[in-house]
């Protein structure tokens, strides 16, 4: 059996994936979370969110190493917790992390030389 988030091999029947740390059955029903083909995960519950995709991975990446946070915005959603519900950032915050990511970068090129 695979994991349907990180396609990774998993055993038959587990409920949680040990290599992305997914959720693989929902919330009080013993049937794998489904989604349709192509599109988004559903969580919900932060727990069920990846490490990669929580708000505390974006201040680490944004604070370290800023390419990160913009390569895994355009391949995804990061997720917090607001009022007990689970949340996403919007495409606009995704677009102005990604054109700060570019403007550090070019500014970082431009003094090596």
């Amino acid at each position: 059996m695979k994991c349907p988030f990180c396609m990774e091999e998993i055993q038959e029947g587990a409920v949680k994936c040990k290599h992305c740390g997914s959720m693989l059955t929902s919330i009080g029903a013993g049937s794998p979370m489904s989604s349709p083909a192509g599109s988004k995960p559903i969580y919900t519950d932060y727990s069920q969110v990846p490490w990669f995709r929580k708000r505390w991975f974006l201040v680490l990446s944004i604070l370290l190493f800023i390419p990160v946070a913009a390569i895994i915005s355009l391949t995804g959603d990061f997720y917090y917790v607001k009022k007990g519900q689970l949340k996403t950032y919007g495409k606009s915050t995704k677009w102005v992390l990604i054109i700060i990511s570019i403007g550090i970068l070019v500014r970082i090129f431009s003094a090596l030389r």
